[in-house]
């Protein structure tokens, strides 16, 4: 009796087809999942949550010391941003989303209540933009503005998306 080869295996034919169709719904997939986008949209996610982290301790600051903005918040220029961060100077021309002024607010180094400092009494640190290969503490990607009213704006300087920013009325 003579067997029969039974080993059974993928032609050429078969396997540039099944190759050719793992192709089509890997691409597929990536349009709908689109990764690149999905960490955009995280970044400015991080970006928001210290933006709005960065307002809530700066209100709960000023509140503390009665209402009164730390002196170096309040001899900021009306309706002039600046770009937080420990630098001296340079800081201009850094900030997509608004014009900021040459010198940074070094937001760390403001008093409140009874001599203490903003860090770290109210935040551990200043946070730095997500993309560290172009911020850091000297230029955290986040900026200030004082308005003529008094109030505090905060916003983020590189948003991959719409506009980040928090009003704070005091």
């Amino acid at each position: 009796m003579k067997r029969k080869n039974s080993a059974q295996g993928f032609t050429v034919i078969e396997f540039f087809i099944t190759l050719g169709v793992i192709a089509i719904i890997s691409l597929i997939a990536f349009f709908i999942f689109n990764p690149l986008q999905r960490y955009k949209e995280a970044r400015d996610m991080e970006r928001q949550d210290e933006v709005e982290f960065l307002g809530n301790a700066l209100a709960q600051c000023i509140f503390n010391n009665g209402g009164r903005m730390p002196d170096s918040l309040s001899a900021l220029k009306p309706g002039a941003n600046y770009i937080i961060g420990s630098a001296k100077s340079s800081c201009a021309k850094f900030c997509q989303t608004v014009d900021t002024e040459n010198e940074c607010f070094d937001l760390s180094t403001a008093i409140c209540e009874m001599e203490k400092l903003f860090v770290p009494e109210y935040i551990s640190s200043v946070p730095a933009d997500p993309i560290g290969s172009r911020w850091d503490s000297e230029r955290t990607g986040y900026y200030i503005q004082k308005t003529i009213q008094n109030d505090v704006v905060i916003g983020a300087c590189s948003p991959e998306g719409t506009i980040i920013q928090s009003i704070k009325e005091l």
